[in-house]
């Protein structure tokens, strides 16, 4: 990606956006869970979906996909397969799910009453701290629904049980390893990213791993200046999880004030390695990375991310015919920008490409984020097309693409 040379309108105009609601209702066909008739064991076929919109690049394509038509979808054979127990509250707080949960087939449980015995489990954690492995599949006396494992991530979940997980995990199936945040606390906001055997729910030696001041602030590890990560600030990992292509690194963002942190862990040595803040300096507050589709990678390894805007900043700051607040010309500040960056094995993370629309200032004055959605990579056939390599932005607040 090419840099758009950043420019300011001078006039802003009185425009507010309102961003509804969507919901979202998924009905399964009962058709999806199959099963084998090997006696004592059973063999659930399916296609995982291991991340959030099926794949690294978040194109959410899956092209063996056979069995959901809209003829099957809207027939009378489709509806509603089962319904799950209640899951754990925090005190008073019910547990909500905001992130998407993951489904994987064919996983040999190592511990509980089925261990040893090979299911379909759908992967779900909540707002109230805990992650579940839980049935997708009758599998002997064991029903659909039922918790095959439980992992309370935090004692104390964020926002009194209501902000204990936010962001869609990510599975690694060939190390059996399902990654996923939490944060604890309700001053302090400490985030940890924790690594739990998909077998058996267990973490693993080393984990979890803590996005704090100490890991953030550490010399070398910030490749945007001198930005320092704060504590004890509302900050929020919303975004998904995701990994380098050979899941050497996982990827965690966070926002949304007062600035955006995109976040490199080492998955073989359990460590924080590099990070890149969307601005260069603690004056200036811009730039959270909050969507909740996270980075977006290719294949050759190339992270991608969107960053909003701070408009309580720029309201409190702003003075007429000025944008203070949206620091126009100040290197290295990178709100309401697409960021292309490369994590180098040795120095870490590099900007490689970035993108800012021509009437950004505007934008971040009316709160029309750039960052409100993720990004996507698509990559094409080269024998048909010059242009294999695009990266889309999946609406924003303007609902464009």
């Amino acid at each position: 990606m090419g840099r758009i040379i950043r420019n300011c309108l001078k006039t802003i105009p009185t425009v507010f956006v309102i961003v509804p609601t969507i919901t979202l209702l998924v009905v399964f066909s009962p058709r999806l869970f199959a099963r084998g008739q090997s006696a004592g064991v059973d063999k659930p076929a399916g296609v995982d979906m291991l991340t959030h919109h099926h794949n690294r690049q978040r194109t959410g394509w899956n092209d063996r996909e056979t069995i959901l038509t809209p003829q099957a979808v809207s027939s009378a054979t489709s509806g509603l397969l089962w319904q799950g127990r209640p899951l754990d509250s925090y005190n008073d707080q019910p547990p909500r799910v905001f992130a998407t949960p993951l489904y994987a087939h064919a996983v040999q449980l190592t511990q509980g009453p089925l261990a040893g015995r090979t299911v379909s489990a759908l992967y779900v954690v909540t707002t109230t701290g805990f992650a579940y492995a839980i049935n997708a599949a009758q599998a002997g006396a064991t029903a659909p629904g039922d918790v095959l494992w439980r992992q309370q991530l935090t004692a104390e979940p964020c926002a009194g049980g209501t902000m204990g997980n936010f962001s869609t995990p990510i599975i690694d199936r060939e190390r059996h390893r399902f990654y996923v945040t939490s944060c604890s606390g309700d001053q302090e906001w400490r985030w940890r990213v924790h690594a739990l055997d998909i077998r058996s729910g267990e973490q693993l030696p080393g984990w979890p791993v803590s996005i704090d001041a100490a890991t953030l602030n550490a010399p070398g590890v910030n490749k945007n200046g001198s930005r320092r990560y704060t504590e004890g600030i509302r900050r929020v990992q919303r975004g998904a999880l995701n990994l380098s292509p050979d899941a050497s690194r996982l990827y965690v963002a966070l926002g949304p004030d007062p600035g955006g942190w995109i976040v490199s862990v080492d998955t073989g040595r359990a460590r924080v390695t590099t990070a890149f803040s969307s601005t260069a300096v603690d004056e200036e507050e811009q730039g959270g990375m909050w969507a909740s589709g996270g980075p977006s990678v290719d294949d050759q390894g190339y992270v991608h991310i969107a960053t909003g805007a701070n408009v309580r900043y720029l309201r409190t700051n702003i003075e007429v015919g000025t944008f203070v607040g949206v620091f126009p010309d100040s290197p290295g500040h990178w709100g309401q920008s697409i960021l292309q960056l490369r994590d180098d094995p040795v120095r870490g993370f590099e900007l490689t490409g970035t993108y800012s629309p021509f009437n950004y200032c505007i934008a971040a004055a009316n709160d029309i984020d750039l960052g409100g959605s993720g990004t996507v990579v698509i990559d094409l056939d080269p024998r048909i097309t010059s242009t294999p390599r695009l990266l889309a932005l999946g609406g924003a607040k303007q609902g464009n693409d």
